[in-house]
């Protein structure tokens, strides 16, 4: 082989090296790139799901409180309903108690 041909072999290998270099340099910022993408999606996924189970339990807290405030509405009426009762019923014996109370 001719003079020529070696300098011109070992320019082919020296190019052949750098674009080795070259590419495994790429490979590797394409790695760091993939790697802080994946992070940064990561990120703002676990924030977006924080925020959806916030939102979601607030709105589950504001429906029991909602069923929970009907629920005593409800007893109180009964309860008030019971007491009315139980009064007119108290009346109702003792009217019976003095009627009897006054026929001979």
């Amino acid at each position: 082989m001719s003079k020529e041909g070696r300098d011109v072999c070992k320019k082919m290998v020296s190019c052949i090296h750098k674009a080795f270099s070259y590419q495994r340099e790429a490979s590797e910022h394409l790695v760091d790139d993939q790697d802080r993408y994946f992070n940064e999606e990561w990120s703002k996924r676990e924030r977006a799901l924080k925020e959806q189970l916030e939102l979601e339990t607030e709105r589950i807290i504001s429906q029991l409180q909602f069923e929970k405030e009907q629920a005593l509405d409800l007893q109180r009426r009964k309860l008030i309903e019971e007491k009315e009762e139980a009064i007119r019923a108290l009346k109702t014996c003792t009217i019976c108690y003095d009627e009897e109370k006054t026929v001979p």
